[in-house]
């Protein structure tokens, strides 16, 4: 949608909630999720962005959306859900850590409740997956210490 701030009162309003401040602005927002609007604009004090750039960084912003909305279900337990906002915001954003490590969480949980082995094997391939795209991650690194203990303790491994 196309908006000009100076050409009407709804304008005006619009670009006040959203809080833009320069034009062109580029506004995601997933309203399905009653998420607040991420602003991303390719023109930037250091130089503007390329394209591939502006692209990939849309992807990572709508990633982080479906993270989050991951993030508030893993918190409620609601492990199924949560799995399926992880899984989609992987697909925006491959390179993005947080989401691999969600998967595996989410599947470390769910193989406690349903004490299901096979489920220990899915948090593991998700947490070495977040390490190999950031090895510095920790959540994944101490949560994939603490599988590989129980994996021993039921001798899966």
């Amino acid at each position: 949608m196309e908006i000009n701030p100076e050409k009407g009162v709804a304008e005006k309003t619009l670009s006040k909630k959203y809080s833009v401040n320069g034009f062109p602005s580029f506004l995601v927002c997933l309203p399905a999720f009653g998420s607040k609007a991420e602003k991303i604009s390719p023109f930037l004090k250091r130089g503007n962005m390329t394209t591939a750039d502006f692209l990939q960084a849309i992807k990572e912003k709508i990633a982080r959306q479906y993270n989050d909305k991951a993030y508030s279900h893993m918190r409620n337990r609601d492990y199924e859900t949560a799995l399926e906002y992880y899984e989609k915001g992987s697909q925006y954003d491959p390179e993005n850590a947080y989401a691999y490590y969600g998967i595996g969480f989410c599947y470390h949980s769910m193989a406690y409740q349903e004490k299901d082995t096979e489920l220990l094997e899915r948090a593991e391939e998700n947490y070495i997956r977040a390490l190999e795209v950031d090895p510095g991650h920790e959540g994944s690194r101490r949560e994939l210490e603490k599988l590989r203990k129980a994996m021993e303790q039921f001798g899966i491994r």
